[in-house]
C-alpha cells in the first residue's frame, strides 16, 4: 500500500499557482505558532490512562549522552510498543478511545522508527524542542481551532459520522530522547507537562494538515463538517470559510481539467506551503498482517478522495494506479487482512470503506 501512492506522489509535474491560498497558509501558520507557544508555557492535565504517559514511565533510566540513549531505546522499541499495545509490524495492538480526542473516536497508535535524527557535536538532539515524535495521519475533526490532543477535544456529536477515527504514529526512540533533553532542563517538571508542552503541542501541526484535507474531502463528498465544541485557547483569526471558497474553486479545476491523481497530489495546497503529496502517509514500516489494517486506515480517506476524482475524470494516465490497486485489493480480500482489526466497530467501518474503494476501481 505505501509504495503505490508514494511512487505517484514523487512524479515531477508542472505546478499550478494558487496565490490566494498562500495568504491563507501564512495566516494559519501564524495561528499555529501562537497556539503552540501557548501550549509550551501553559500545559494542561492529561488522562492518567494515556498510553503515551505510560510510555514515559516505562522508558529505561537515562544513561550516557542523548545519542547513546536513543540507541538504547531503539533496541527496546518492540518490547515497549508491545507492552503498551501499540500497533507495529509484530503486534496487532489495540484501539484506544477518548485518550487523544473525545470519547467515541477510535484512536490507532502505530509505533514507527523514522530515519535517525540530527545530532549536535556534543551528541545532543538537534532542534529538540521542535521535533515531532508524535504525528497525526488521520484526524477526526474538520475545524482549525488548533485544539490540543489532550482527550478533551470534544466533537459536535450531532454531526459526527460513526466512522470517524484517528491514526497517530509514535516514534518511541525520538520521544524518549526528546524527553531526556527536556528533563536535563526541567528537573522538577512532570512527564505530563513535558508530553503536553512538546510532543503533543508539536503534533498539532500534522493535525492541521489533516484538517485541511478533511475540509477538501468534505466539500468534494458533500458530507457535513465535524467541528470541535471546545473554544480556542486563544483568540485566533478564523480562515475556514476562505479555505472552503478556495477549495471549491480547486475542485472545479480538478474536474474541469480532468486532472489525474499524480497532478492532484502535486498541486492541491495544504497548510504551511505544502501540497497533498507532501502528506501521503510515509510510515516506512514492513506491511505485515499485524499492522496492515492500521496502514489501510491511514490511507483510506485519501484513497477515497483520489479514487472518486479518478472515477469521474476517467484520465487514462491513472490506468497504472488502478492496476496496482486492483492487485492490492485482491490481496486484502483473499488474505482477509482487515479481519485482524482489534475493534469490532472499527473493523466494520474499515471493511465498509474497503468496499467503497473497491467500487471506485471496478
Amino acid at each position: 500500500m505505501q509504495n503505490i501512492l508514494g511512487s505517484r506522489s514523487s512524479i515531477a509535474l508542472n505546478t499550478r499557482a494558487f496565490n490566494k491560498f498562500k495568504y491563507l497558509q501564512e495566516g494559519v501558520a501564524a495561528n499555529l505558532a501562537k497556539v503552540t507557544e501557548f501550549y509550551r508555557h501553559y500545559p494542561s492535565r492529561l488522562p492518567s490512562s494515556s498510553p503515551l504517559l505510560k510510555l514515559l514511565y516505562s522508558l529505561p533510566a537515562f544513561t550516557g549522552d542523548p545519542q547513546r540513549y536513543y540507541d538504547i531505546v531503539a533496541d527496546r522499541e518492540e518490547q515497549l510498543a508491545n507492552a503498551l499495545k501499540f500497533t507495529s509490524p509484530i503486534n496487532v495492538g489495540s484501539v484506544t478511545n477518548g485518550v487523544l480526542y473525545t470519547v467515541g473516536v477510535n484512536e490507532i497508535l502505530i509505533s514507527v522508527e523514522a530515519n535517525e535524527p540530527e545530532w549536535t557535536l556534543n551528541f545532543d538532539l538537534a532542534n529538540w524542542e521542535t521535533v515531532e515524535p508524535i504525528q497525526v495521519l488521520v484526524a477526526p475533526t474538520d475545524d482549525l481551532t488548533l485544539s490540543a490532543l489532550n482527550g478533551r477535544n470534544d466533537l459536535d456529536l450531532d454531526h459526527r459520522e460513526t466512522e470517524r477515527f484517528a491514526v497517530i504514529t509514535v516514534n518511541i526512540p525520538l520521544l524518549a530522547v526528546q524527553y531526556m533533553e527536556w528533563r536535563k532542563r526541567n528537573l522538577t517538571g512532570t512527564p505530563a507537562q513535558f508530553l503536553y508542552s512538546y510532543p503533543l503541542a508539536n503534533a498539532v501541526r500534522t493535525q492541521t494538515n489533516c484538517v485541511f484535507w478533511n475540509r477538501l474531502f468534505a466539500l468534494d463528498s458533500g458530507r457535513p463538517m465535524v467541528n470541535t465544541m471546545n473554544r480556542p485557547v486563544l483568540q485566533i483569526i478564523k480562515y475556514e470559510k476562505q479555505i472552503d471558497s478556495e477549495y471549491t474553486d480547486i475542485l472545479e479545476l480538478i474536474y474541469s481539467n480532468r486532472m489525474d491523481v499524480a497532478d492532484i497530489l502535486a498541486n492541491v495546497p495544504l497548510s504551511s506551503g505544502t501540497v497533498l503529496r507532501d502528506h501521503v502517509p510515509t510510515m516506512g514500516i514492513v506491511e505485515t498482517r499485524q499492522v496492515y489494517w492500521a496502514i489501510f486506515a491511514a490511507y483510506a480517506p485519501l484513497l477515497e478522495f483520489l479514487l472518486n476524482t479518478r472515477y469521474i475524470n476517467q484520465n487514462s494516465s491513472d490506468s497504472g494506479l488502478v492496476k496496482d490497486l486492483k492487485r492490492e485489493f485482491r490481496s486484502i480480500r483473499s488474505d482477509r487482512l482487515l479481519d485482524v482489526t482489534p475493534n469490532a466497530l472499527l473493523r466494520a467501518q474499515l471493511k465498509a470503506r474497503f468496499e467503497t474503494l473497491q467500487g471506485l476501481i471496478d
